[in-house]
């Protein structure tokens, strides 16, 4: 937990200090958080569909037959990863700790884009 200030030790002035200095260096939990939203929210360009898909292609994977939401939404379900506590305490990036789940997708975004 290298972004909780253990109150324990500090003094009142050491722990408003210590909260500072985590502040400054961006390493405050709800900080990171912020910063991982942000980033798996922006949108991505797709590769342009072909016949065939190509290693290295950045798709979006979205089912065909399951019928999950309205016909008017314009939201369709795509595959998506699912941003955890885990990732956001010591990883920045979306990896093997990640869970996926489908969820709606308006537009192509870090979060809902995949590379083969």
């Amino acid at each position: 937990m290298t972004s909780m200030i253990p109150t324990s030790r500090y003094k009142p002035v050491e722990k408003v200090q210590a909260f500072k200095s985590l502040r400054d260096s961006g390493q405050l939990l709800v900080e990171k958080t912020r910063r991982l939203f942000d980033n798996f929210h922006k949108p991505i360009e797709l590769e342009a569909p072909k016949e065939n898909v190509y290693f290295g292609a950045i798709v979006q994977l979205m089912p065909m037959k399951m019928h999950i939401c309205e016909d008017h939404v314009r939201a369709k379900p795509a595959l998506s990863v699912i941003i955890n506590e885990r990732v956001v305490r010591h990883s920045q990036n979306i990896n093997e700790e990640c869970e996926i789940t489908i969820a709606p997708s308006v537009t192509p975004c870090v979060r809902t884009h995949f590379a083969l």
